[in-house]
């Protein structure tokens, strides 16, 4: 991840990819939360997300900690900012 970072041409297609990755993760969040297109809270929660995933990883590479940690790290702060944001989406389960 370092290196991909250290130049885009070491990372062709990466910001593509999150930008799928954030889109369906929005259109998941507009259905659950029976909002329009245009609506900016969905937008906002997969921002925090997207945010949550790339310090998970960050740290996963920084740490040297193991899948299963990363994993259960994510789980844990994604929990906590869905928790956050789930009355702006109607407190549905995220």
């Amino acid at each position: 991840m370092r290196a991909a970072r250290s130049h885009p041409s070491l990372s062709p297609g990466a910001y593509e990819h999150w930008e799928k990755w954030k889109e369906a993760l929005a259109v998941h969040l507009r259905k659950v939360a029976a909002s329009d297109a245009d609506d900016a809270i969905p937008m906002a929660v997969t921002g925090a997300c997207h945010g949550v995933f790339v310090a998970a990883l960050r740290h996963w590479q920084n740490t040297g900690d193991d899948r299963d940690g990363l994993l259960r790290r994510l789980d844990e702060r994604l929990e906590q900012v869905c928790s956050a944001f789930a009355p702006l989406l109607g407190d549905q389960q995220l």
